[in-house]
């Protein structure tokens, strides 16, 4: 995975939650629709809406991270995640770190 800058590393995860009022990453917003996220982010690789259902998750691979998105049952963002991909996510979902 290429460096997002120099020095060490130092995060496996950063996770935000819809009382942020800070800006975002990649334009992301809370009040986002998921056309918005695949506009944004591209295509989902992952979308588990009828595994759990009182949430959905949503899975991207943009810009060497993982993203998820966390709604609740009316599509509603409650929490984005951006994470360092690891072994096992590249095994179980196939992105390439």
């Amino acid at each position: 995975m290429p460096a997002k800058s120099d020095g060490k590393y130092i995060f496996s995860y950063l996770e935000v939650h819809s009382e942020n009022e800070g800006s975002l990453p990649y334009g992301l917003t809370f009040k986002d629709s998921l056309d918005d996220l695949e506009k944004k982010l591209g295509k989902n690789i992952k979308d588990n809406k009828v595994a759990l259902p009182e949430k959905r998750t949503i899975t991207f691979f943009h810009d060497s991270l993982l993203i998820i998105v966390f709604m609740n049952v009316k599509d509603e963002i409650f929490i984005i995640k951006f994470m360092t991909p690891t072994i096992y996510n590249e095994k179980n979902l196939g992105v390439k770190i």
